[in-house]
């Protein structure tokens, strides 16, 4: 009966798959694959945040989230597009060139590493000492991840989804575990910035270890670099928007509104990194293929089914937002909730807008890939600089809406191009 079952599941599978003109099976493969640490690293995520809001103040949790947001926003300097390159010749077969990314973003790393002591110069001279040695701290481990998460996109490029579900929830795991003991064991900024940094680290490390042995006799392409620049470039304004708003929130506001602005993001983040796994599921596909065209009658439809399943997720989530805030977080954090149920809708165009990167990227657009980030970052950057000041919080929401609906136009007419 079991069998019979299964054979009839795998048939209608294999008939949707033909409706819409996709292997719709490696789609269902490597989304389960990507989608289980999805949901236990989100599960673990909300875990973390409800100790962080029941066992320190909103002052350290705010000082938490500000020293990761400078540490992204440094993140460019490690050559972030060197892991999109590395993914994308990787799924041509070029297996060996992931001990030159990884060297390359090593390299670029220590730059990102004399920024954060750069930042760190400024707290000293105010006194700040604890906030100093935490963006030192930060900093001495930014050259070491960006070379060791290039596996990451090794793997994608391989199409090896189960490896990195693994590796993402080993790194959940024994990341939320270790921030909850220094949380209940009442350890300071510097100790929580030590321990979620080091816990990604020593996974990272090892991984990358095991996996470098088997492409050491494999094909190098040497254009990787050179592409890997292309891209981060290309998106280096609005990289540094990306966490723009918590580090403007610290510097102007306080690290209190961070952390309330942290917890308002908790569920769309969540949203939002779901639609991210389009990008990896979607990309080595359309890379297989590169002379074949993106924007077809059928992925028009495609993306208006994926329209209308974002529309409604964005809805169901507004609806719910408040019962969840209220139950997890308590009365300190009420001001949160319409600043998520706005975020909530910046995201409206989130699917497609994934898709379309994917289909981008995969085709190595740089042009319209720079034109696109360039268009969010100013976005992004001037409505924060502009709406921030007067309307504190509810500005960095606003900003937010407008860069992402801005982009994601863009985005959708330079995919009609392909």
């Amino acid at each position: 009966m079991l069998s019979s079952i299964s054979e009839s599941i795998t048939k209608l599978i294999r008939k949707v798959g033909v409706l819409l003109d996709i292997d719709l099976n490696y789609f269902l493969k490597g989304g389960t694959w990507l989608t289980i640490p999805f949901i236990l690293d989100n599960l673990l995520g909300l875990i973390r945040s409800i100790f962080f809001s029941r066992f320190t103040s909103p002052t350290i949790y705010g000082q938490f989230g500000f020293v990761n947001a400078v540490y992204s926003t440094f993140d460019f300097l490690t050559l972030p597009g060197v892991n999109t390159a590395l993914t994308e010749t990787v799924a041509r077969g070029n297996y060996g060139t992931l001990t030159p990314a990884a060297k390359t973003r090593a390299r670029w790393g220590t730059l990102a590493t004399l920024a954060m002591i750069a930042i760190s110069i400024y707290y000293l001279y105010m006194g700040q000492t604890t906030m100093s040695v935490a963006l030192i701290l930060a900093g001495c481990f930014m050259p070491l991840l960006a070379a060791f998460q290039t596996i990451q996109a090794y793997l994608n490029g391989r199409k090896r989804f189960d490896i990195l579900s693994i590796s993402a929830i080993l790194i959940a795991v024994f990341n939320t575990a270790a921030i909850i003991a220094a949380l209940l064991l009442k350890k300071g900024l510097l100790m929580l910035v030590l321990v979620n940094l080091s816990t990604q680290f020593i996974i990272y490390l090892i991984l990358f270890l095991k996996t470098r042995k088997e492409t050491l006799a494999s094909p190098v392409d040497l254009n990787v670099t050179q592409y890997g620049k292309s891209l981060t470039w290309a998106g280096v304004i609005s990289s540094i928007a990306l966490e723009f708003d918590n580090v403007l929130l610290g510097l102007s506001i306080g690290f209190i509104d961070v952390a309330i602005y942290r917890i308002a993001s908790i569920i769309p983040e969540a949203f939002r990194s779901l639609s991210k796994m389009m990008v990896s599921l979607t990309l080595p596909k359309i890379a297989e293929h590169p002379t074949k065209r993106v924007y077809t009658s059928i992925n028009q439809k495609r993306l208006t089914i994926l329209l209308i399943f974002n529309f409604l997720i964005v809805l169901i989530s507004i609806l719910l937002i408040p019962f969840i805030v209220k139950l997890l977080y308590g009365k300190n954090y009420l001001a949160s909730i319409p600043l998520s149920q706005l975020l909530m809708v910046s995201l409206a165009f989130s699917l497609p807008s994934y898709f379309f990167i994917a289909a981008l990227q995969a085709r190595k657009q740089t042009r319209s890939i720079y034109l696109y980030n360039l268009i969010y970052s100013i976005l992004q950057i001037g409505c924060l600089l502009i709406l921030v000041p007067q309307y504190g919080t509810k500005g960095v929401v606003f900003s937010h809406i407008i860069s992402r609906f801005g982009s994601t136009i863009y985005q959708w007419y330079a995919v009609t191009k392909i």
